[in-house]
């Protein structure tokens, strides 16, 4: 009801989309819900795992689209799942961030998006250097908004990001940004 309230919701699936579109069916809305595609990661809860899935997930919005309950809003990722030594870490997100830019552009390629500002959105991050470097990297025919999310709670997971903060000085040693 609030037309400065901007919700974003998540699907990874046909299934979470049709869900979506049948509860949005029985209600009253001014404007259509905003959905982000989440890409996850293999082994990983949740996500869509290959470029073809999210396609296909992002098609099945497009149709849904025309009921002006739902749009294609986004791309959303998180990528603090990946263990391993501290480089081999660094190589799984390189590689994770390589395909959520993959699904993007796709995205964009098929027309999926429904909005002029696409959101690209990564959380959980002990490698914001790297999400923000990718997701910054990201050309798409829209205007883009790139948008990092914390996927912590500082007091809980303290000691891990501080060795991961240590971490990223070493990346960032003699790089100016």
């Amino acid at each position: 009801a609030d037309p400065g309230f901007e919700f974003f919701g998540i699907v990874d699936s046909v299934a979470g989309a049709q869900r979506y579109f049948e509860v949005l069916s029985n209600m009253p809305l001014s404007r259509p819900l905003n959905l982000l595609l989440e890409v996850g990661a293999m082994g990983g809860r949740t996500g869509l795992r290959t470029v073809e899935d999210a396609a296909a997930v992002a098609q099945a919005i497009g149709k849904m689209s025309g009921s002006g309950l739902l749009r294609l809003a986004g791309i959303e990722a998180f990528e603090g799942i990946f263990g391993g030594t501290p480089r081999e870490a660094e190589t799984h997100v390189a590689a994770f961030m390589e395909r959520v830019s993959e699904v993007a552009r796709r995205c964009d390629a098929n027309g999926s998006f429904g909005v002029d500002e696409v959101i690209l959105t990564a959380g959980g991050s002990a490698f914001f250097d790297q999400v923000v470097a990718a997701l910054k990297g990201i050309q798409l025919s829209l205007r883009t908004k790139v948008v990092l999310r914390s996927g912590c709670y500082i007091t809980h997971d303290h000691g891990f990001y501080a060795s991961a903060l240590d971490r990223l000085r070493e990346r960032s040693a003699g790089s100016n940004s």
